[in-house]
């Protein structure tokens, strides 16, 4: 009965270790999102200037991170995205 008591309390101690430990962040990656959209006119987001389009989230993702314009299709009439 004591060896139990004793392997119980040392394995809570050890789960309890990784509970509380704070390692090191080697995650030095950026976070890309990539938003890929089928016939999206220049001014329909907000921050690119729509007043009929409301884009809160967009806008938001907009003003805190990097936006890339200047995509295009490489077949004028009918791309698949």
């Amino acid at each position: 009965m004591r060896i139990k008591s004793i392997i119980v309390v040392a394995a809570l101690l050890i789960i309890s270790y990784g509970c509380f430990y704070e390692g090191k962040s080697t995650n030095n990656n950026p976070n890309i999102l990539f938003i890929l959209v089928d016939d999206l006119g220049w001014a329909d987001l907000g921050f690119t200037g729509s007043t009929f389009y409301e884009t809160p989230n967009i806008d938001k993702l907009a003003a805190s991170g990097l936006v890339f314009t200047d995509a295009y299709a490489p077949s004028p009439i009918c791309s698949p995205s």
